[in-house]
């Protein structure tokens, strides 16, 4: 929904069905008013929506949210440790996917990515053999989450970025199922 939509710039994400007019998808609630901005990213058959929500007034502290049928809520996933997260897909049964930072470690500013999932909690994605962090991007119905895992020193030529897949606890970096010499490198 465009920024001049709303009052005092906000930018908030919609939803339409049919020909019905918009609704906004509000941001997490502050004490004082309502969140600052929403972004909305996937949308289940039942019609749930997941994304991400400003908490309170900020624009720099977000947070993965899923929106209820309608658009009514939001509630909000929460973080890893960190201050930020995303809420990227969800399946039928409502159970999200994302990413989100940990605490950051004494003296650094941010902590690394982890993808996630939740279903009525956050929780973590086991890293593949070598990586340092991971987003998810994608649920099945079975389960089976899609994303992406970095290994360090991968440079600017997407080297250390895996496409992986996380089915029953595993994660699995599909690059070890392509053939032996194979000219291809799955990113995502």
């Amino acid at each position: 929904v465009p920024e001049d939509g709303f009052p005092n710039g906000r930018m908030l994400g919609a939803l339409w069905e049919g020909a019905n007019p918009a609704i906004a998808l509000p941001g997490i609630a502050a004490a004082s008013g309502s969140g600052y901005a929403s972004e909305a990213n996937a949308i289940n058959d039942p019609g749930q929506i997941v994304g991400t929500c400003s908490v309170g007034n900020s624009i720099t502290v977000r947070h993965a949210c899923r929106w209820g049928v309608g658009g009514s809520g939001p509630t909000d996933l929460g973080t890893l440790g960190g201050t930020t997260s995303e809420g990227q897909d969800l399946d039928a049964a409502g159970r999200v996917v994302g990413w989100s930072q940990l605490a950051p470690a004494p003296g650094q500013q941010s902590g690394p990515m982890r993808a996630f999932v939740w279903n009525g909690a956050m929780q973590e994605l086991s890293l593949p053999d070598g990586a340092t962090s991971s987003r998810a991007y994608g649920i099945n119905e079975s389960g089976d989450v899609v994303g992406t895992a970095w290994t360090p020193g991968g440079g600017s030529d997407l080297q250390g970025e895996r496409a992986t897949l996380w089915r029953n606890g595993q994660a699995i970096d599909l690059n070890d199922l392509l053939p032996a010499g194979s000219p291809w490198h799955l990113v995502r």
